[in-house]
């Protein structure tokens, strides 16, 4: 109880933006204090966290992995406990049912864009999750791309891409988002690129 005592004084103290500054670790975030209001006319709070690898595989092999369901079944028992199709067929509006371990509490996530010619797949959890915790946005963008400095063709880059907002008054809350979960995925579905090739 003293801990939360403290860190109410601290964000009193220093505001709550310099107290996330300061006591809450981001590697790689990049936050923006936003000027707009939702529909309760409650100041959020913007963020975004990116990961990019590269993998010795063509991009259209990448994307058959990222840009259907395949990526869901991979994952099952390494880096989710479940993943269960709710509708759909892979194409936008797709909704998957997530659970990340035994006794932890699932979520849905929806696909809102799956665009094949620019290998983009876009999800968003539409339900439990963060959005339970003050949340007002969570998003994760699958990019395939072209490897630049390849000109055989047989890399590719991989790039996964978290957005969120979250209601101000939930700010701390924007420390649960981390890049483990998009290192665990990318270190799981490049190992299966690699096997497959």
């Amino acid at each position: 109880m003293n801990k939360q005592l403290e860190k109410k004084r601290q964000i009193k103290q220093l505001g709550i933006y310099q107290y996330i500054k300061k006591f809450i670790p981001f590697r790689h975030f990049s936050y923006i204090k936003s000027l707009t209001s939702d529909v309760h006319s409650q100041r959020k709070m913007f963020g975004t966290l990116s990961e990019e690898a590269e993998v010795k595989v063509p991009a259209s092999k990448a994307w058959a992995l990222y840009g259907t369901l395949e990526i869901g079944k991979l994952v099952v028992g390494k880096v989710l406990e479940a993943v269960d199709l709710i509708e759909g067929d892979g194409g936008p509006g797709t909704i998957l049912k997530l659970t990340l371990k035994p006794g932890f509490p699932y979520y849905k996530e929806k696909f809102t864009k799956v665009d094949n010619e620019n290998m983009i797949k876009e999800t968003e959890v539409v339900e439990g999750g963060f959005l339970d915790v003050g949340f007002t946005l969570y998003r994760i963008r699958f990019e395939i791309k072209e490897n630049p400095n390849d000109d055989t063709g047989s890399s590719c880059l991989q790039k996964l891409t978290i957005e969120y907002d979250v209601k101000e008054e939930f700010a701390a809350n924007a420390s649960f988002v981390t890049n483990e979960p998009l290192l665990g995925l990318l270190k799981v579905a490049n190992e299966y690129l690699l096997k497959s090739n």
